[in-house]
């Protein structure tokens, strides 16, 4: 019975990664000129859960693709023409309920005579924000796995991004982390988008294992209304969704006691600066 609570669990929590879908726009401009370039073809590709697509960009020189998973990673390019080289662009990948936006730069096709070359480093890709005006920061899988992480508890690692700071709790079961400086209470938790907020002693309701996370994303300024529910920031969490690649991970804790237990320099404080929290007990 335990082990089938268990599995019930996990279908259950893995169910909004299902349905957790992002949109990614790609503009293509010449090299040289910086004109837009429209009737070319671009591709998009995700190897890991078998997804392929093709897109011709529009007058203003922009492609979109909609209703694309957040599992696995991503790959733009646009194949090779009479009158440019091809390009491509590093595997991305998507945050859930969110519209990202890509830029290619295409080189024209020419002939040039050197007598050396020296590469510098890559200039035909530009991975940036051009569809609203979205102040936030995200660590990836790979980040927050290689971090030292207290407890693995997710909240720790946040302080790591811009605009997050450690909260000054009042009370013991307080929320650890505020945005902008402001009443941890405020902050709102997303899982793919949905609801995940403590609804009577506030911060997050469901701490999310650090295995299921493909990045969390810290909104903290200028976001989008569907939001919502606070005046202040969002932690959005994006689960790792299936792929065609077999991979686990098995993590245990055992903990002798509070009598060895070793004591923390880094416990939180209130503002007289007395222990709220020993994340080592």
């Amino acid at each position: 019975m335990l082990v089938r609570t268990a599995a019930l669990f996990l279908v259950a929590l893995a169910a909004p990664a299902a349905f957790a879908q992002s949109s990614l726009d790609v503009t293509l401009y010449d090299f040289n000129t910086r004109a837009s370039l429209a009737g070319l073809t671009v591709r998009l590709v995700n190897e890991q859960i078998g997804f392929e697509s093709e897109a011709v960009s529009d007058a203003d020189g922009q492609a979109r693709f909609n209703g694309l998973q957040t599992a696995g990673a991503y790959v733009v390019s646009v194949p090779a023409t009479g009158a440019y080289l091809d390009q491509s662009t590093r595997p991305l990948t998507l945050r859930s309920r969110a519209n990202r936006s890509v830029s290619l730069l295409m080189i024209p096709v020419q002939r040039v005579d050197l007598e050396g070359v020296e590469v510098t480093g890559e200039t035909g890709f530009a991975d940036l924000n051009r569809t609203n005006a979205e102040v936030s920061a995200t660590l990836t899988a790979r980040e927050v796995q290689a971090l030292p992480i207290e407890g693995r508890d997710l909240t720790r690692v946040l302080f790591r991004l811009p605009g997050v700071t450690q909260a000054t709790g009042f009370f013991p079961e307080a929320p650890s982390v505020s945005i902008n400086g402001a009443n941890g209470l405020f902050v709102n938790y997303l899982i793919d988008g949905l609801d995940n907020n403590e609804q009577f002693l506030g911060g997050q309701r469901f701490a999310m294992p650090i295995g299921f996370v493909q990045d969390v994303t810290a909104l903290t300024g200028a976001f989008s209304a569907e939001y919502g529910r606070t005046n202040n920031g969002v932690f959005n969490v994006t689960t790792r969704g299936g792929s065609n690649e077999i991979e686990g991970e098995v993590f245990y804790l055992t903990r002798p006691g509070s009598v060895i237990d070793g004591t923390s320099p880094f416990n939180q404080r209130d503002l007289l600066g007395n222990e709220v929290k020993d994340g080592f007990s």
